[in-house]
């Protein structure tokens, strides 16, 4: 699936009126010769630049963004200047294949503006072509096929993965307890944790999370182990390491907690309080929406006439990215 948008008119005269049209049509009729595909309809292709970036021109980003929520392969777009010492116009093409790092700037194209100007249109669809073709031809080496001379050149749907623009996580952790407060660490030692989490990003690295999960501590002597079950609401920030695969994020909450102290033969002793938690999270996306990671946390716990208890869990798991 292919989107190519109207080209940007930054000549700031209405001298070239005929030309955003004229480009992305004749880019379209060029691409049409030589490969087979789905363009996006014009309209809805503008429409959904305009919702990414009113004004001006995509950064690679953006331009990763626009094939990511509009489900296209490839999108081509570009500009036109007006270069008043020469008196050519100027145009400039991008090409985005769905990811910061598969975007490429074709060479800028210049004309003069006289009778010729109505085939510049066809050389900027030259170079898009020329572009794809290597493309192509750059897929068709790393496989090793061989294609009669004829034959219309095959580019592969490629499939990106990265977090950006992923607005929901949810995360199954497993892992250990570990008692930091004096007085659990005089009674108990460290225990098992299962943690579940969702985030749901709300603006730029800014996101919203939940959390609920269950860990225990086992006795030093005897058998009175302790259990809990936490639930918090709360915010954090995610940070987007050097590559697109990466996520550090740290968010803090606070919530209710029950716990109990039981063994096989007594009665088991309940009570339950409030939670302040604060979590940091390392996460690779292993597939296109699939992670794994892991997570530190530090856990208070307050109850009425009990002191403050304070544990840190630890946690690796995989988690489901859309």
């Amino acid at each position: 699936k292919v989107a190519i948008l109207t080209f940007e008119d930054e000549t700031g005269t209405k001298n070239f009126g005929y030309m955003p049209a004229s480009l992305s049509e004749a880019i379209d009729k060029s691409l049409q010769k030589r490969f087979e595909y789905v363009r996006e309809e014009p309209a809805k292709s503008e429409a959904a630049r305009k919702a990414i970036k009113p004004n001006g021109l995509l950064t690679a980003r953006e331009a990763a963004e626009y094939c990511y929520r509009n489900g296209v392969h490839i999108l081509v777009f570009g500009k036109f200047q007006y270069d008043t010492v020469s008196k050519q116009i100027v145009v400039a093409t991008y090409i985005s294949l769905g990811s910061e790092t598969k975007f490429r700037g074709l060479k800028e194209r210049r004309n003069a503006t006289d009778s010729t100007i109505f085939a510049l249109a066809d050389k900027v669809a030259d170079d898009i072509v020329a572009e794809m073709t290597l493309i192509a031809n750059e897929q068709d080496d790393k496989n090793k096929s061989t294609k009669k001379s004829d034959e219309k050149l095959e580019l592969q749907r490629e499939i990106p993965v990265f977090w950006s623009f992923k607005n929901y996580a949810l995360n199954l952790g497993l892992g250990f307890t570990f008692p930091e407060s004096e007085n659990l660490k005089s009674a108990y030692d460290g225990g098992g944790a299962l943690d579940l989490s969702a985030k749901r990003i709300l603006w730029r690295g800014l996101f919203a999370a939940g959390r609920a999960g269950l860990f225990r501590l086992d006795p030093k002597s005897g058998d009175l182990a302790l259990t809990a079950i936490p639930g918090t609401l709360g915010v954090g920030y995610v940070f987007f390491l050097a590559s697109d695969r990466w996520r550090f994020d740290i968010d803090l909450g606070g919530g209710y907690y029950g716990a109990s102290v039981a063994s096989n033969s007594l009665t088991a002793q309940r009570y339950s309080g409030g939670v302040v938690r604060i979590t940091f999270g390392l996460h690779w996306l292993m597939f296109q929406n699939i992670s794994l990671g892991f997570e530190l946390s530090g856990m208070s716990l307050f109850a009425e006439n009990i002191s403050r208890q304070q544990i840190t869990i630890l946690t690796i798991g995989a988690g489901y990215i859309f």
